[in-house]
C-alpha cells in the first residue's frame, strides 16, 4: 500500500474513533507508519486529505449507483438501491466512512452531500411524478430527508444493530415512506 493509500486508511481509522475535528495529520502520519513530510506532500492540511476521502467515497457511491441504478426501473427500486449502497459503503469500510457520511449528511455545503442529493434527486423527482412520494415539498428536501435518515438511522447505528441491518434497513424504509409518501393517503 502507497503512503497516500496508508495516509487515507489510517485518517479513517482515527476518524472513526476521535471524530473528523479531534484528528491532525500529525496524527495520521504516526498511525499510517509515514514521516510528517510524506504526509504533508501527500495532503498539505488535513481539510485537504478530509477532502480527498470524501471524493474517494463520493467516486465509490457514483460508480456503484451508475453499475446498480440500471437494474432498478421503478423510482422507489432506484432509492431502494441507493440505501443499499450507502449501507455497503459504510460496512466496507468502517466507522471511519460513517464519519465521513455523517460530516455529509450534517453540511449541505460539503461535496459528498451534493454528490449524494444529486443521486437521490433524480429518483425521487420520478417518484414524485408518478404519484409515489408526495409532491407538496421540493423534492431536493425529499432527497435531503431521505439522506439523512439513512445516514442517522442505519449507517451510524451500524455498530448498535442488535436486530441486523436488513431489518434496521427495512425500518428506515418504512419511516421514510411515512414521511415522505404521498400526503392525501
Amino acid at each position: 500500500m502507497q503512503g497516500r493509500d496508508r495516509l487515507l486508511e489510517a485518517a479513517r481509522e482515527l476518524f472513526a474513533t476521535r471524530g473528523l475535528a479531534g484528528v491532525t495529520i500529525d496524527a495520521i502520519a504516526r498511525r499510517a507508519g509515514v514521516s510528517r513530510a510524506t504526509a504533508y506532500r501527500w495532503f498539505p492540511s488535513r481539510s485537504a486529505l478530509v477532502e480527498a476521502l470524501v471524493r474517494q467515497t463520493g467516486e465509490e457511491f457514483r460508480a456503484l449507483a451508475q453499475e446498480r441504478l440500471a437494474y432498478a426501473a421503478l423510482p422507489l427500486d432506484q432509492l431502494r438501491t441507493l440505501m443499499g449502497i450507502m449501507v455497503e459503503i459504510a460496512l466496507r469500510h468502517g466507522p471511519g466512512v460513517r464519519a465521513v457520511f455523517g460530516a455529509a449528511a450534517a453540511d449541505p455545503s460539503e461535496p459528498l452531500n451534493a454528490a449524494i442529493v444529486a443521486m437521490i434527486e433524480h429518483p425521487v423527482v420520478a417518484a414524485v411524478e408518478a404519484g409515489q412520494l408526495r409532491s407538496d415539498l421540493p423534492p431536493v428536501v425529499l432527497a435531503r430527508l431521505f439522506f439523512a435518515l439513512v445516514d442517522y438511522g442505519l449507517i451510524r447505528a451500524l455498530a448498535d444493530l442488535g436486530e441486523g441491518i436488513d431489518r434496521a434497513a427495512a425500518r428506515i424504509w418504512d419511516l421514510y415512506l411515512r414521511a415522505a409518501g404521498r400526503s392525501d393517503q
